[in-house]
């Protein structure tokens, strides 16, 4: 069937709202990006165009491809089915996140892979929830494009000059895992 939009620039767009109510929590820490806004301006287009490519092969490659081969052209129809999928692709979204600063730059970097894990599995059980990759593309490419153009983090895996850049050390304790499911519950309370 056809892509959902609506449902996609929803779901986006809360997922910008919750990022942004993180940011206002952690304002202490946040600062205006010294960066020359001239040299902002030339990492506009780029990041506009290839951040969504980039997320939105992400969840083909983790999310609908898995499931198209496993399941054909239907996601899965059973409680148990969901589940063996949704670990597979938490599993497949860590690999490639291997080598992001926050899990190889830290030595507690179990949180970073755990977050990882878990943004991959809910994102396919709200994929599988609502018969669609919709929700995972959106909330992906407003992951990827709030943090590259609005509130950034030093020392990041998207080496981008964005408005803002959080002092804080990179984003991979268990509260940011704990960020994430509570996300991802708000994410499946509003789709029910």
């Amino acid at each position: 069937r056809k892509f959902r939009y609506k449902m996609a620039l929803k779901y986006g767009g809360i997922y910008i709202a919750y990022l942004a109510v993180l940011s206002l929590i952690s304002f202490k820490t946040i600062d205006i990006d010294p960066t020359p806004f001239k040299q902002k301006l030339s990492y506009l287009l780029p990041v506009l165009i290839l951040t969504p490519m980039q997320a939105l092969s992400e969840e083909i490659f983790f999310r609908a491809l898995p499931a198209r081969i496993v399941f054909k052209n239907n996601l899965p129809k059973t409680i148990n089915e969901g589940v063996a999928l949704s670990i597979m692709s938490g599993m497949l979204f860590v690999i490639p996140h291997l080598g992001n600063p926050e899990v190889v730059a830290n030595s507690e970097y179990i949180p970073a892979l755990a977050y990882y894990f878990i943004w991959g599995a809910l994102a396919m059980a709200i994929g599988v929830y609502t018969d669609g990759f919709e929700i995972p593309v959106a909330i992906h490419i407003a992951n990827n494009l709030y943090t590259a153009l609005l509130v950034n983090y030093e020392g990041g895996a998207m080496p981008t000059h964005a408005l803002f850049i959080n002092r804080k050390a990179t984003p991979s304790n268990w509260i940011t895992v704990v960020e994430a499911i509570i996300f991802f519950a708000i994410l499946f309370f509003v789709a029910y």
